[in-house]
């Protein structure tokens, strides 16, 4: 007989704690997660229009110079061609800097601008006309 009562002790409590352990999640708040921005350097897609609302090519198309600039600063600028070789490679500091491209050919080049906040790629074009 002790035995019997046994047994049903112990679903009534293996019930109850599955049960208590399916409803607890669901009753505990979460702390607020910021989905927006991971935290360090990676890109990702949360903060992809984040970042890229932060950098300016101007102007665009352009056949001398381009202005870089963001709002949040600068860390380094490369521009690459369609070929993806790397043409310039400048450090960078402040908020904005002036990309002197007389030496470019007219094409289309791809600027990574490395921010604080993460990197973007924009296109430039160059035209002479």
């Amino acid at each position: 007989m002790t035995i019997r009562y046994w047994t049903l002790g112990s679903v009534l409590i293996s019930t109850l704690l599955f049960f208590v352990g399916l409803i607890y999640p669901i009753l505990t708040p979460r702390p607020y997660q910021d989905t927006t921005h991971s935290g360090d350097d990676t890109l990702g897609v949360g903060n992809v229009q984040t970042v890229e609302r932060f950098v300016a090519l101007q102007p665009n198309p352009a056949s001398e110079r381009v202005q870089v600039a963001s709002s949040v600063g600068l860390n380094h600028v490369e521009v690459f061609n369609t070929a993806g070789v790397k043409v310039m490679d400048l450090p960078a500091s402040g908020l904005s800097l002036t990309l002197n491209i007389d030496a470019l050919p007219e094409d289309t080049y791809l600027v990574r601008v490395a921010t604080p906040v993460g990197n973007v790629t924009k296109k430039l074009v160059v035209s002479r006309q």
